[in-house]
C-alpha cells in the first residue's frame, strides 16, 4: 500500500516518469481503491494523464471500476472531453453504456458538458445515439437541450438522432427546448422535423409551455412554423398568458390572429379574475374580439405564416414600401 500511496503523490505532483516507475514496484496494486474510493485508473483519467493511462491498462487495471458515484473512468472521460483517453479505454474494452448511479452512461455526461469530439467518437465505437437514462428514461438530446448545448444537439441531429422520442411525462425535446432560454435550439429542432404539435401526459403542447413559461421568442418560432395557436389543455395559451398577467405576450397572440372571441377557456375560466385583479388588460382583450382583425391585417399574418421563420431576410427584400415591410416584420402590432 505504501507503494500506491508514493505513487498517488507522483501523480498530484505531475511526476508521470516517477509514477510509472512505481507500478512495476512490489506490492504496487494497479487497482487499489485506498484513495478516496477512486482506482489508480480512475484518478489518472481525471488528471489526463494518458500516458499513465495507458501503462495502468498494459498492466490489466479494470476499465468498469466506478466510483462512489458510479462514474467509471470511461465516464471521467468523457466528462473532460479527453478523447485520447476514451480511444484507450475503447481499445482495452471498457464498458460503454455502464450508468452511473444516478443513471447517465458515457454519451449522457459527454453532451452534457458540450464535449463534441467525446460524443463524435462514442458514436463512432457504435454508442446507440438514443441510448436513454436508465432511471428518467431521458434520451442524449434531451440532456443536450436541457443543457442547452445547441453545438450537441446540432451534431446529434446531424448524426439522424431520433426527435420525438418521449419520457415519462410524455415530453420531448421539443417540451424541454422551449423551456430553456437559446431559441435557437428550438429552431433547430422544429428545422429537424420535431413535431409541433405533440402532447405530453397532461396535454401540454411545446407552444403551450413556451405561453405558460413567458418566452415569447420560442411562441413566435412556433406560431411561424404553423403550430395549432388554440391548442389546449384545460387553460387556453391566452387564459395563461392572462393568468401570467403578461400584456406583451397577450398582445403578440393577438397581434398573430389570435381569436378571443372563440377562446371558451378564456370566457370559462378567466373573465371573473381578470375583471377583479387587471380590468384594464381585460379591456384591451374585448376591444380585439370587437374590433376583428381587418383584411390588411390578414395579409400580414399570411405572409408571416408562409415566410416562416424565413421572415427577416425575405421580407426586406420585397418590392414593397419601406413602412410596410417594417409592419410585416414588427411582432406587435396593436
Amino acid at each position: 500500500m505504501a507503494v500506491n500511496k508514493m505513487f498517488i503523490s507522483a501523480l498530484k505532483r505531475n511526476d508521470i516518469d516517477r509514477a510509472i516507475s512505481l507500478m512495476i514496484c512490489p506490492g504496487y496494486d494497479v487497482n487499489s481503491v485506498a484513495y478516496k474510493d477512486c482506482t489508480p485508473l480512475i484518478l489518472s483519467t481525471k488528471l489526463g494523464l494518458v500516458k499513465v493511462v495507458q501503462h495502468l491498462l498494459s498492466l490489466g487495471a479494470d476499465t468498469n471500476w466506478q466510483d462512489k458515484n458510479g462514474r467509471s473512468a470511461l465516464t471521467h472521460a468523457c466528462i473532460s472531453g479527453n478523447t485520447e483517453i476514451i480511444r484507450e479505454l475503447f481499445k482495452a474494452g471498457c464498458n460503454l453504456n455502464r450508468p452511473t448511479v444516478f443513471g447517465d452512461r458515457p454519451i449522457h455526461e459527454a453532451v452534457v458538458y458540450g464535449r463534441l469530439e467525446a460524443v463524435e467518437v462514442l458514436l463512432k465505437a457504435g454508442v446507440d445515439i438514443n441510448s436513454k437514462n436508465s432511471i428518467t428514461k431521458q434520451t442524449a438530446l434531451q440532456l443536450a437541450v436541457l443543457s442547452e448545448q445547441k453545438e450537441v444537439v446540432d451534431l446529434l441531429i446531424q448524426k439522424n438522432v431520433a426527435i420525438d422520442i418521449p419520457t415519462f411525462e410524455g415530453e420531448t425535446a421539443l417540451h424541454y427546448a422551449v423551456q430553456v432560454n437559446d431559441f435557437r435550439i428550438v429552431k433547430s429542432l422544429i428545422a429537424a422535423g420535431a413535431s409541433i404539435h405533440k402532447k405530453n401526459q397532461i396535454g401540454e403542447t411545446p407552444y403551450l409551455l413556451a405561453v405558460q413559461e413567458g418566452k415569447i421568442d420560442h411562441v413566435k418560432t412556433l406560431i411561424l412554423a404553423g403550430c395549432k395557436m388554440y391548442s389546449s389543455s384545460y387553460l387556453s395559451p391566452l387564459s395563461l398568458a392572462c393568468t401570467n398577467y403578461n400584456p406583451t405576450m397577450v398582445k403578440y397572440l393577438l397581434s398573430e390572429g389570435y381569436n378571443a372571441s372563440e377562446d371558451k377557456s378564456f370566457r370559462q375560466h378567466i373573465y371573473i379574475k381578470m375583471e377583479e385583479r387587471h380590468p384594464e388588460l381585460l379591456d384591451y382583450v374585448y376591444n380585439r374580439c370587437s374590433n376583428p382583425c381587418s383584411l390588411k391585417e390578414h395579409c400580414r399574418i399570411y405572409i408571416r405564416r408562409l415566410l416562416n421563420n424565413n421572415m427577416n431576410e425575405v421580407v426586406p427584400e420585397l418590392a414593397l414600401p419601406k413602412t410596410l415591410k417594417e409592419w410585416i416584420l414588427i411582432d406587435v402590432i396593436y
